[in-house]
């Protein structure tokens, strides 16, 4: 799994959960995103030094794409 080539940083996920959502996840719930996805939608994410880090354009990305499988269901 690749993350964005872009030159955004790389920050724990948690953190930029919480940048974006305003609510910061638990590490359970940061792995169940990495793991078995989210209603269609898995979190691209990088382990680097055991922490899970991602740029903040892939978690929104992770955001439209649960959006777009929930849309295409109705």
């Amino acid at each position: 799994m690749s993350i964005s080539s872009n030159q955004e940083l790389l920050r724990p996920v948690a953190k930029v959960a919480q940048r974006v959502t305003g609510k910061r996840p638990g590490g359970t719930t940061v792995w169940r995103w990495l793991r078995k996805g989210c209603r269609g939608a898995k979190l691209k994410a990088v382990m680097l030094r055991g922490q899970w880090l991602c740029t903040e354009s892939d978690f929104r990305q992770f955001i439209d794409d649960q959006t777009a499988a929930q849309l295409a269901k109705h």
